[in-house]
């Protein structure tokens, strides 16, 4: 089996590349959160459960009946969180704010006009919301204030199979003869390189898919899943496991980078 020279270090210990800034992006968000080793979690996508109707009761309560123990000063201000969150996922994947009615479905007839502060309190809705995290992959209890995870993951260790079939989704989702090049695998690794049995302890691979959602005028627009569990390298069992899901994607002929976040 080839492998790509930037992700050699997985099967040989050799070869790495530069962290991009998207990538150093998602790292930081995903180091600041809490993504232990789940290898007995019962759960392949990790959503996490949320009533749908938070964001709905947020969005109407400025123009309905205020409940007695709901000051408006604190509905007006969950709004405003709201909406920031929801500009700031935008943002953060490349879409200005000029660029948002043009993106987002057809079916919500977004126009610029509902960018207006006033207007845009009146407009966004569960719906639209529950759209924009399916695009995405984010986490819904993230836009309803009730975690500090953006995105979702999915579970990898030891689950050879479920990913099979999860990758195998995403080729339909994103057509057969797209895929090779709107699917990518990268594989980031926070450790000196070295002899497996000499690495250190915390030393972990973590791994991402990137998959194209779209595109805007300014270029190509991606959604991220993060690959949860941190294969730990020193760990033999976890190497292997590591090396099998790059096995899977060359498989599925999904590009497959490395990169090297040491700095020692």
């Amino acid at each position: 089996m080839s492998v790509d020279p930037n992700i050699q270090w997985i099967f040989s210990g050799i070869g790495v590349l530069a962290l991009t800034l998207i990538i150093n992006k998602l790292m930081r968000h995903f180091r600041e959160n809490d993504f232990s080793l789940t290898a007995n979690s019962k759960d392949f996508i990790n959503t996490g459960d949320y009533n749908t109707n938070v964001v709905g009761n947020m969005v109407n309560i400025i123009n309905e009946a205020i409940p007695e123990n709901i000051e408006k000063s604190q509905a007006s201000a969950a709004v405003d969180r709201l909406i920031e969150k929801f500009y700031q996922v935008y943002r953060e994947h490349g879409i200005n704010l000029e660029q948002i009615p043009g993106f987002i479905g057809k079916e919500f007839d977004f126009t610029f006009a509902d960018l207006e502060e006033e207007k845009m309190r009146l407009k966004l809705s569960n719906e639209i919301i529950d759209w924009t995290c399916n695009k995405f992959g984010l986490n819904r209890r993230w836009f309803d204030n009730q975690s500090d995870r953006m995105y979702q993951d999915i579970q990898g260790y030891k689950r050879s199979w479920q990913m099979i079939d999860f990758i195998s989704d995403l080729v339909d989702e994103v057509g057969l003869y797209k895929h090779e090049s709107d699917i990518h695998l990268s594989a980031i690794r926070d450790f000196e390189l070295m002899e497996a049995n000499q690495s250190p302890e915390e030393g972990k691979v973590l791994f991402i898919l990137e998959v194209k959602v779209g595109a805007v005028s300014s270029g190509p627009v991606s959604k991220y899943i993060f690959i949860r569990d941190d294969f730990i390298w020193s760990y033999r069992k976890s190497r292997h496991e590591a090396k099998r899901l790059i096995t899977i994607a060359k498989a599925f002929r999904i590009n497959t980078w490395g990169y090297n976040e040491y700095t020692g």
